[in-house]
């Protein structure tokens, strides 16, 4: 009888360590997801410079985009800062998704020790 109270509790720390895993997983892998520019139609930002932006045009439109935007040095310069602070939202947005992820799977470890030390204390 020891024997399968200590199988239930084991099992018990296995659940809650899996499930909480699982769900740890789930937000890191979202997290991971390619990102598009959200705001872009808003402001007209095309961000030539990443590739999932430009993948859909053909290969004239991509020239003409292109020309239109080296016709002056700066607004290459233009485009490059619009292109790195889109990129660096969507960045900022994976971070705190893995950051998510991270905490959700330490609560679940932990939790799964206080079970442990718990059920230690009363068998």
């Amino acid at each position: 009888m020891i024997k399968d109270m200590n199988v239930d509790h084991i099992n018990s720390h296995a659940i809650v360590i899996f499930r909480f895993s699982i769900i740890s997983m789930i937000i890191a892998l979202i997290a991971m997801l390619p990102y598009k520019y959200r705001n872009t139609i808003k402001s007209g930002h095309k961000g030539l410079l990443y590739a999932g932006n430009y993948s859909k045009l053909s290969i004239e439109e991509y020239r003409i985009e292109m020309r239109r935007i080296m016709v002056n040095g700066n607004s290459i310069y233009s485009e490059m800062i619009d292109d790195l602070y889109y990129l660096g939202k969507a960045i900022n947005i994976k971070h705190k998704l893995l950051i998510a992820s991270f905490l959700i799977f330490i609560i679940g470890l932990l939790t799964a020790v206080m079970l442990g030390i718990a059920h230690g204390e009363e068998g």
